[in-house]
């Protein structure tokens, strides 16, 4: 399987850095992202406590992740896909 290059992945935490620093400054406490599932995967493979590759969180089409951030740790709360309606 090839690679996403390092470029777009530093992009992708750069901005996802500069959201998590912008809600704690506003005092966000929820937030929602609309994302590809390759921004969605990057950032749970860089961020995510436990850390997996990429391609072990498999994004279906249609699917999202709930996200719940605690002290700068990110932690998987739900996997779904919304055209199943089920939680993988």
């Amino acid at each position: 399987m090839p690679e996403l290059p390092d470029v777009f992945r530093d992009d992708v935490a750069v901005c996802f850095e500069s959201l998590l620093e912008t809600c704690e400054a506003e005092q966000v406490e929820r937030a929602l992202v609309v994302s590809h599932g390759g921004v969605i995967g990057t950032i749970l493979e860089r961020f995510a406590e436990p850390g997996k590759h990429w391609y072990e969180y498999n994004i279906p089409c249609g699917g999202f992740a709930v996200l719940s951030i605690f002290k700068y740790s990110l932690y998987i709360a739900a996997l779904k896909s919304a055209l199943a309606g089920k939680e993988f």
